[in-house]
């Protein structure tokens, strides 16, 4: 018997199915994710240059989630966010 994937084949799977599912939706990845209070300059694309070691605040990921989620700019997108 097979084992069950993990890790990496588990989110591939998890991404496969939501953007198979006919909903609308998006998948935000951010940089690496710091205590540190939102400021709002934030940069999204679904690919963006990165610098050394980026990061974005926890504030500001879910600043974004909830303005891509009343909004239309984002619909089936896979946004890269970072400050």
């Amino acid at each position: 018997m097979e084992a069950p994937p993990h890790g990496d084949a588990d989110k591939k799977i998890a991404n496969e199915r939501i953007r198979n599912s006919g909903l609308d939706w998006a998948v935000v990845y951010p940089t690496r994710l710091t205590h540190g209070p939102a400021n709002g300059a934030y940069s999204a694309g679904d690919r963006l240059p990165m610098r050394s070691n980026p990061t974005i605040s926890r504030a500001d990921v879910a600043a974004f989630i909830q303005k891509a989620a009343h909004g239309a700019e984002w619909i089936r997108r896979s946004p890269v966010i970072t400050d």
